[in-house]
């Protein structure tokens, strides 16, 4: 049987990416969100941060060992979001979703 916290941790990631991609849906109409001032980039981030805030316990036992340990993906994940967003602003939504998908199929 899964615990709570998965379920509750479930809860939050999928509620918290509906509403960051409608979030940056309307501030794109309202002409505020633009890929280069990295705002989507930066509420994504800023939304994980929060939601580990209630797992508390987590950061009660986190090391400098952890950290380093993970430091290689967290450099990776930014520089995936960088080039996205970049490719996004280059190529344009559509291509860029049917690249993206493309690759999430067949890999």
């Amino acid at each position: 049987m899964l615990s709570l916290k998965f379920w509750v941790a479930l809860f939050f990631f999928d509620i918290t990416g509906l509403s960051n991609s409608l979030l940056a849906n309307e501030l794109d109409l309202l002409g505020v969100a633009k890929p280069t001032n990295g705002l989507q980039v930066m509420a994504l981030y800023v939304g994980q941060f929060l939601g580990s805030l209630l797992f508390y316990q987590g950061w009660l036992t986190l090391r400098w060992y952890h950290i380093r340990k993970v430091a290689p993906l967290v450099v990776l994940d930014v520089v995936s979001n960088i080039a996205y967003w970049t490719a996004l602003l280059k190529a344009g939504s559509g291509i860029t979703t049917v690249v993206y998908t493309t690759i999430v199929v067949f890999s």
